[in-house]
């Protein structure tokens, strides 16, 4: 009988045994099928994330590309603004500068030489009250002139024969032109070279 009793624990363990390996070999499937679908969900998940990041990135470089391109154009809009600035200053500095008494008396003269073909047309000229004797000493003799203290700063303004239309050398006439036409020469210059 311990014989049998023998053989009967040697099946009993066996038939335990096969089935501990069946259930071992099917935890071990489970396991790695498991552990394969993981695997398979995080690449899925990786190659989502790496998408999502690729298309941020992409995202954040053409906002930047975009912002770079409104500094560049705020920065020209800038530097143009200031160059007229500096521009319209030196122009009106100049312009205040240019027109001495000197010069002025060889506006209305060369004028007169061309107007003035007989000798009784009268040239009226308005100009600031500190000049007005300075152009009386240097207009010459021959030319009949009236010459009054006018409403500006510096320059003049010349009329033949009272006719009341008046040639503007006054110096915002001349600030007005030169910064037309500079303003318009320095925006070409700006437009040729971005």
């Amino acid at each position: 009988m311990a014989e049998y009793l023998e053989q009967l624990l040697t099946r009993i363990n066996d038939g335990y045994l096969k089935q501990a390996e069946n259930e071992k070999d099917a935890l071990l499937a489970a396991s790695r099928d498991e552990a394969a679908a993981i695997i398979n969900q995080a690449k899925e998940e990786a190659g989502k994330i790496l998408e999502d990041t690729a298309a941020e990135a992409e995202a954040v470089r053409a906002r930047y590309a975009e912002d770079l391109k409104r500094a560049s154009r705020d920065s020209v809009r800038e530097l143009r603004g200031e160059l007229q600035r500096l521009l319209l200053a030196a122009v009106g500095k100049n312009a205040t500068e240019a027109m001495t008494p000197a010069f002025m008396a060889d506006i209305i003269q060369r004028m007169s030489e061309t107007a003035l073909q007989d000798n009784g047309r009268t040239v009226s000229i308005l100009t600031n009250t500190r000049n007005v004797e300075a152009l009386r000493k240097l207009i010459p003799g021959t030319i009949r002139t009236e010459i009054k203290a006018g409403e500006f700063k510096g320059g003049l303004q010349v009329s033949f024969d009272d006719s009341g239309e008046y040639f503007d050398f006054s110096e915002n006439a001349v600030y007005n032109f030169f910064r037309e036409h500079l303003g318009r020469e320095l925006n070409k210059i700006l437009d040729e070279n971005p």
